[in-house]
């Protein structure tokens, strides 16, 4: 088993985003979830965002990591492009890497230049948060 699995997703949210608005003007083609702010979430809590979130991939490559982001990029194009016209300070469109880790040395995560450019401008974010495990 590598010491590395990377899970990343993209994600837009806020507590003024109109989730229906959004996807009449576009949807992702891929699967996604969607929340409403005021209804139930999972831990049964009023939401207090409204969001669309996309699982784009899983696995252990940061390359191939890479390459299913660009196809992401390139299949949601239409979809992105409205969804960046609405960010703004209380709406956010991000990918989140969570990096799971098993070694004790340090992981590094880094995007190249033509992948970062192309995410600023579609106003696209991205974290990646490292998790300890043990399975």
């Amino acid at each position: 088993m590598s010491d590395l699995r990377f899970s990343t997703h993209y994600s837009i949210y806020g507590p003024r985003l109109n989730v229906d608005d959004l996807l009449a003007r576009a949807k992702p083609r891929s699967a996604y979830r969607l929340w409403r702010r005021g209804e139930p979430n999972a831990g049964g809590n009023k939401a207090v965002t409204s969001g669309v979130q996309v699982h784009l991939w899983e696995g252990t490559s940061v390359g191939a990591l890479h390459r299913a982001v660009v196809r992401f990029l390139e299949r949601e194009h239409r979809f992105l492009s409205v969804a960046g016209k609405m960010t703004g300070p209380k709406v956010i469109s991000t990918f989140s890497t969570a990096l799971f880790v098993h070694a004790i040395q340090p992981v590094t995560l880094s995007l190249p230049p033509g992948l970062m450019a192309r995410l600023v401008k579609i106003r696209v974010s991205w974290s990646a948060t490292g998790y300890p495990c043990s399975d």
